[in-house]
Order: structure tokens, then C-alpha cells, then sequence
């Protein structure tokens, strides 16, 4: 008897994580999915950093979250990415996100966020979303 407790128990500390691990994977898709991100184009400029001119376009961000659970919006979780209409992409400025902080559900953020690039088709940025695909090509930090 003692060997049959000691199996179920092996498997339930084997498949309790697992399905932890899964649960998590999943509220990662569904948290994106209910973040409504809407934008509109803010200032043009330019910034020079460590010997080298960058160009730089801000976007007035508002956020909702369409969900029930609060999302925390840190560089841990994500970030954000704006695309022109040919699907070029340009990563946010690090360091902005601390004014989002969590989101409850169905509440709403705004902000300026900055987004960064070596040439002025950044100019053309017009989309913005959220993503855990974050590839920081400038880190030049607010």
C-alpha cells in the first residue's frame, strides 16, 4: 500500500507543475489578445547617443484591458513595437513602461512612448502593439 501512495504522489509532483507551466504559457497568449492598444502620431525628432544620431517619433499610446486579470506592463513582460505599412518594425525606447504599471481589467492608461531608429522610415510608424518579442536594437534608456 505504502509503494501505491508513494507513485500517485510522484505523479501528481510530476504533472501539478506541468500543468502550471502550461496554464502560464497560456494566460501569455490570452493576455496579449486583450490588450487594445490604440495610438496617434506625436513628434518628430532626433537624438544623439554615444557618437551617434538616431531618429525618433513619439506616439501618443492609450491602453485598455479588455480582460478580467490586471497585466503588468514592465521590460520583463514585454514591450512595445510600431510598424509602418511595409511591416517594418521599431522598438520603443527602454525605460518607458513605468507609467503603465498594472492594468485591472477593463481599465485604461495613456502615455508618449518613443520609438527609436537608425534611419527616418521611423517617421512612417503608424501601427503600435504590444508583444513579448522584444529585441532591443538601441539601447538608449530614458
Amino acid at each position: 500500500m505504502p509503494d501505491m501512495f508513494f507513485g500517485k504522489f510522484i505523479k501528481c509532483a510530476v504533472l501539478i507543475p506541468l500543468i502550471n507551466v502550461l496554464t502560464t504559457a497560456k494566460a501569455t497568449e490570452d493576455t496579449i489578445g486583450n490588450i487594445l492598444v490604440e495610438a496617434a502620431p506625436g513628434s518628430l525628432s532626433t537624438v544623439y547617443w554615444h557618437g551617434e544620431f538616431k531618429y525618433q517619433k513619439e506616439m501618443d499610446v492609450i491602453l485598455l484591458n479588455k480582460g478580467l486579470n490586471p497585466i503588468e506592463f514592465n521590460e520583463s513582460t514585454g514591450c512595445f513595437v510600431a510598424y509602418d505599412e511595409e511591416g517594418h518594425k521599431f522598438y520603443e525606447r527602454k525605460g518607458q513602461l513605468a507609467s503603465f504599471g498594472v492594468l485591472k481589467g477593463n481599465d485604461i492608461a495613456e502615455d508618449i512612448i518613443k520609438f527609436i531608429s537608425d534611419d527616418n522610415a521611423v517617421y512612417g510608424a503608424k501601427f503600435v502593439k504590444w508583444t513579448t518579442d522584444c529585441d532591443y536594437p538601441h539601447n538608449i534608456t530614458i
